[in-house]
């Protein structure tokens, strides 16, 4: 069923086909947003909801454990991968970036004026926490509203 060579997957999963096919329909696609066998593997399995965060990051911890089936990537080890960063960029836009925390305030007029994609990828730890993949879903922080959408998807 999987072949040797990397599967594209979306931000929630979705398989979208092998690279090589991709690539042919879109030359622009880079294997980097492409994930291995193994993880597609995973997720065929049914790892359905992802939180996306950091490991000692007090909300991240909350919304692991009230959601301890999902799969927790902490983005500062793994980093963000390009198409969930692309994708919650889409969906949220500059609300995504976290401009309370220490990284932000370490950061230099020229740095911070730099597009958000560009901040993302060079400090995923700038990303507002946690963001949480479900389905075709994405839910941004962990207050009252993202609680309930997040036990709503967990269901």
């Amino acid at each position: 069923m999987f072949r040797s060579e990397p599967a594209c997957l979306t931000a929630t999963g979705q398989r979208l086909g092998q690279l090589d096919e991709i690539q042919e329909f879109n030359p622009r696609i880079s294997p980097k947003l492409c994930l291995s066998d193994d993880l597609l593997k995973k997720t065929a399995k049914g790892l359905g909801m992802i939180i996306y965060g950091l490991k000692n990051c007090d909300t991240c911890r909350k919304a692991r454990k009230a959601l301890p089936d999902a799969q927790f990537v902490d983005v500062r080890d793994e980093g963000l991968p390009d198409v969930v960063r692309d994708s919650a960029l889409t969906h949220f836009g500059e609300r995504l970036l976290n401009t309370r925390s220490t990284t932000w305030r370490g950061l230099t007029e020229a740095e911070r004026a730099q597009l958000p994609e560009a901040l993302l990828a060079a400090h995923p730890a700038l990303m507002k926490r946690p963001l949480i993949a479900a389905g075709d879903n994405l839910i941004l922080g962990w207050d009252a509203a993202a609680q309930k959408a997040a036990a709503a998807f967990a269901e």
